[in-house]
């Protein structure tokens, strides 16, 4: 499901959904998933390219709620290669 919505390059907005894509423009990548229990630990690697200033919260929270979908995942951490995607979007 993560590699799926990174795969959404493109258009901004969905023609069909209407919903609104923050890492459209992001050419990012799944370098390594880890899980331990309920617990998945997901690193990124490429670059945000966000448009908007709140793209940052929308991305980061498509990404979350895309692999908290499933039951047996309770909590999610992402890294844009080693630091913590939250970290590395408030450098922005």
């Amino acid at each position: 499901a993560l590699e799926a919505l990174l795969r959404k390059q493109g258009d901004a907005e969905d023609p069909r959904s209407g919903l609104y894509n923050a890492l459209h423009a992001s050419p990012l990548r799944i370098s390594n998933l880890q899980r331990r229990g309920g617990e998945l630990r997901v690193r990124l690697e490429g670059y945000l390219e966000l448009g908007d200033p709140c793209d940052g919260d929308r991305a980061l929270a498509q990404l979350t709620e895309t692999a908290l979908q499933f039951p047996d995942v309770q909590a999610v951490f992402f890294y844009l290669g080693d630091t913590p995607l939250r970290e590395a979007l408030a450098r922005r």
